[in-house]
């Protein structure tokens, strides 16, 4: 008899001395190796064992052949294992060999495949209702009624009754077809809406023009800034009104910072306790940075103060 003397590490197995596959697969020792210090008796029970079961079938399968199966000669054990293989494909091929119908078989199954297809597709051809049995089927799901008789579909589709059409308010989620005056009628309902309106406008509003970086401020109708965002360069118009002292520069800080530049700012007359006359001597002048604008004022006069009116354009 063939000889075999390779055996099962921990062949008892207890799992209180052995990691299951779950701490095996987390150990650390399993991932990196064996560090310095008290090895894990645990982890070598479970690594010595998948190790040497493997072993154990392999020699199996080598005795099972007919070969001996020992650690005594690595190259009488490698002679062993291709012996092994020779005999069990040999063996594999002669039980092919001698069955007469081996081939028969193979070619019988592929011939009842292909004759029950052809067979199926003949069929099809055939048939006159092949498809529009299907297409009744998928207008009955549409509709919600019943196509009987032979059915043609070619430009158009000629029903014998009315189509089911939903009566359901404009928020149904029916799903049966809907003609024309549905369609309409709810389009139009929706546009009736003050609620989907407004629901609309507000999304414009909160999303699609801040998310462009939109927005404005006219909170002090004497220090307002409207902000047009990139899509128009990241312009910014801003304006206010100031009392400005007679005879002296004025800075004004901005309602909005500009972030590159201010162009050249425009001031105007707008005092509420002197109306302007033709003969009124009125001197002003302003230049702006990006945080400031600053004022000049100077009238016939001479003392207090007066109201001006200034706008300023930048980026």
């Amino acid at each position: 008899m063939p000889e075999n003397n390779f055996m099962i590490f921990n062949e008892a197995f207890k799992e209180i001395d052995t990691m299951n596959d779950s701490e095996y697969q987390a150990a650390t020792q399993r991932q990196k190796g064996v560090a310095s210090g008290v090895a894990d008796r645990r982890l070598h029970n479970k690594f010595y064992r998948q190790a040497s079961i493997m072993v154990k079938s392999l020699a199996n399968f080598i005795e099972a052949q007919g070969q001996d199966a020992t650690d005594e000669d690595e190259s009488v054990l490698l002679d062993s294992l291709q012996n092994a293989f020779s005999a069990f494909i040999g063996t594999l091929l002669e039980s092919h060999d001698g069955d007469a119908n081996a081939h028969a078989k193979i070619r019988q199954l592929i011939s009842n495949a292909v004759s029950s297809a052809s067979s199926g597709l003949n069929s099809h051809n055939v048939s006159s209702s092949a498809h529009s049995a299907k297409f009744a089927e998928y207008l009955k799901l549409s509709t919600g009624g019943t196509v009987a008789g032979p059915t043609t579909f070619k430009s158009s589709v000629t029903m014998q009754a009315a189509s089911t059409i939903p009566t359901q308010p404009t928020s149904s989620n029916n799903t049966n077809i809907a003609n024309t005056a549905f369609v309409k009628a709810a389009l139009l309902a929706f546009l009736t809406d003050r609620n989907f309106i407004k629901a609309v406008m507000d999304a414009i509003g909160s999303e699609t023009l801040s998310q462009y970086g939109v927005k404005y401020n006219f909170d002090n109708p004497n220090a307002w800034s409207i902000s047009l965002g990139r899509l128009f360069g990241g312009l910014i118009l801003q304006g206010g009104w100031n009392v400005i002292p007679e005879g002296k520069t004025t800075s004004v800080q901005l309602p909005t910072v500009f972030i590159t530049r201010a162009f050249r700012p425009l001031v105007t007359w707008d005092d509420p306790t002197t109306a302007i006359k033709s003969s009124t001597i009125f001197s002003c002048g302003a230049s702006a940075n990006t945080s400031t604008i600053t004022i000049g004022l100077h009238t016939e006069n001479n003392n207090g103060g007066r109201g001006v009116n200034w706008w300023v354009i930048g980026f």
